[in-house]
């Protein structure tokens, strides 16, 4: 298992430098609210759809199979790969978000900011675990991708404008923060299923 995840860790090397740089500059564009600490940690979320096209290119999920892993494995080693790479990107949100505090980049305070940075990660999550599971479902092709990308930006809008909202109706930011923690654990349970569903049922 560790050794499926260090493949993709390796293999979306280069895809980490330009998610870091679009990070950074999306966060300083929106470093007047809290929105963008979270934007830095959400970018990072897609990094690893990246690895499902690659497999499939390279035919990499026949080779494995034939080679004795289980399909519930590869499935599981995308989703901690996943995982890994929106730590890294909540990892750097929170960085930014101290620096854009100790900066007076805005006039949030770094509570605020950080909360903006869990939100960010629990978003990051959901969106990687829904984009994975829809390229298992689509495939490689052009028009799949498509509808990856756009179902990718959808779910982002929809889950940063709950959140917005959530925050207006519920009291504080910790108790918006708990349901969509709630939400982020039912669809990445949902999303693993479907994966492993999917691959279970191809002739590879």
């Amino acid at each position: 298992m560790i050794g499926l995840v260090w493949k993709d860790l390796y293999s979306a090397r280069s895809g980490v430098f330009a998610i870091l740089l679009f990070a950074l500059v999306f966060g300083l564009l929106f470093k007047d609210s809290w929105t963008g600490p979270m934007i830095v940690t959400l970018l990072f979320c897609n990094i690893g759809n990246s690895t499902l096209t690659w497999d499939e290119q390279c035919q990499w999920n026949t080779f494995a199979v034939s080679s004795g892993i289980p399909r519930r494995t590869l499935v599981l080693s995308k989703f901690e790969a996943g995982a890994v790479f929106v730590a890294m990107g909540t990892l750097i949100g929170l960085i930014a978000a101290v620096v854009f505090t100790v900066a007076g980049f805005n006039e949030m305070t770094l509570v605020e900011n950080l909360q903006g940075v869990a939100l960010g990660a629990i978003v990051a999550m959901v969106v990687m675990c829904l984009t994975i599971a829809i390229t298992y479902w689509t495939g490689d092709s052009a028009k799949a991708q498509y509808m990856s990308t756009g179902i990718m930006v959808v779910s982002i809008i929809a889950m940063v404008s709950g959140s917005i909202i959530m925050t207006e109706m519920l009291d504080g930011a910790v108790s918006v923060i708990v349901v969509m923690a709630v939400i982020a654990v039912v669809a990445i349970a949902v999303a693993y299923k479907a994966s492993c569903r999917r691959l279970e049922s191809r002739d590879l």
